[in-house]
């Protein structure tokens, strides 16, 4: 099936036809020799066929097996040579076929005069191949382009490749490890631990952005499986920190909220040094964490400044009450303080994470002077309590 292939390629090579007329067969079903009659042409044009046609079939997919793929592999020129799109294809080829051509010298593009584009992809199938390059290769924007074409499935080491981007020192690296490394988890090229030990590294780097991101990554549900230290993420949510960098701040609070670093969380909510929308947001994510013996404390520390936190509390306690943690009675009267102080805070909602104390919600709010200026916001909370549709409380 495959021999009546070769004497239309012979004659090809004979009239040096590059016109790639119908009777040629379909690249993915040649032979090696077919493939070396072509690129190894003194013809310029028929090595340039030669290249493309090769190229469509490693593309293909239909490279046989590693010892037809070593052969394919061994057909690659040595020096670069000819046209720019000669020269583009055959670094495809190399990017693909690199690992095969075992003890094979690699081609010289870098002494060669090609235009960017081509170096650019020379320099990407290096570091698909030969992840160590990152550690000569000057830093500038070839590497950094080459770099921003790379592609996890394409890597013949990827866990290599990944770890030299990380320890690359560079910001554009080591976005590209952080990239990479997601690319490689979702697609099963790395496994989720050594991912979590890439990322627990990029949290310590100086760009912001990267240690922003691989921190948000880290609260993903996927990379709790084993708790991450709480001294990792604790630098991130100093004073001095928190104010050079909030975007990692913000992750590093999601962080220690997804790892269950309760006390970490406490921490920065109890800090007036630190920025308002912080210490709100740990409020909040204490809802997640907190239990019933904390609601005190909580309300205590949002009873201080109100304005600023008896909205994140009550969210805090709507957290609470999806988990089965309420409020006792001995409670209420500060979450009915928060609402009375704060009120963008819906009444329903403290009617619905005071619904197990309703008998003292209704005592509190009662408990007031005929001509106190908080009886609008009062009757406001009776009504929300009165909705709950219980029936049993003497209101309205």
């Amino acid at each position: 099936m495959i021999t009546p292939a070769l004497p239309p390629f012979h004659d090809v090579l004979r009239r040096a036809d590059i016109g790639r007329p119908a009777e040629l067969p379909d690249a993915r079903h040649c032979p090696p020799p077919v493939f070396a009659a072509l690129v190894r042409s003194d013809d310029p044009r028929l090595r340039h066929l030669g290249l493309v046609l090769l190229n469509e079939r490693v593309t293909s997919g239909r490279t046989g097996d590693e010892e037809e793929t070593a052969e394919l592999a061994a057909l690659l020129p040595a020096v670069v040579e000819g046209p720019p799109e000669s020269a583009l294809v055959l670094a495809r080829l190399h990017e693909r076929l690199g690992p095969y051509r075992r003890g094979l010298r690699r081609p010289s593009w870098r002494t060669a005069e090609l235009p960017v584009r081509v170096r650019i992809a020379w320099l990407r199938a290096e570091l698909l191949n030969e992840p160590a390059v990152i550690r000569t290769e000057p830093r500038g924007e070839l590497l950094y382009q080459a770099v921003r074409e790379l592609t996890v499935a394409r890597a013949h080491r990827p866990e290599q490749l990944v770890s030299e981007l990380a320890a690359g020192g560079d910001p554009v690296l080591q976005a590209a490890a952080l990239r990479l490394a997601r690319e490689g988890l979702h697609a099963a090229l790395l496994a989720p631990a050594r991912v979590r030990e890439y990322l627990i590294g990029l949290t310590g780097v100086d760009s912001a952005s990267v240690s922003a991101a691989a921190l948000a990554e880290l609260a993903e549900p996927w990379a709790a499986s084993a708790p991450l230290p709480a001294d990792r993420l604790s630098p991130c949510l100093a004073a001095d920190a928190v104010i050079t960098r909030p975007e990692a701040a913000d992750a590093a609070l999601a962080a220690a909220a997804r790892h269950g670093h309760g006390g970490l969380l406490r921490q920065v909510l109890e800090d007036p040094d630190l920025p308002p929308g912080l210490r709100r947001r740990a409020m909040e994510l204490l809802g997640d964490l907190a239990d019933r013996e904390d609601i005190g404390a909580l309300t205590a520390v949002a009873a201080a400044d109100p304005l600023l936190l008896g909205g994140p509390a009550v969210a805090c306690l709507r957290g609470l009450h999806r988990r089965g943690h309420f409020p006792r009675d001995a409670h209420v009267p500060a979450v009915i303080g928060l609402a009375l102080a704060d009120h963008s805070i819906p009444p329903h909602e403290i009617a619905t994470v005071l619904f197990t104390c309703r008998q003292t919600m209704l005592r509190v709010l009662l408990d007031a002077d005929p001509g106190d200026p908080s009886w609008p916001r009062r009757l406001a909370l009776l009504v929300a309590l009165a909705g709950q549709g219980t029936g049993e409380l003497p209101i309205g």
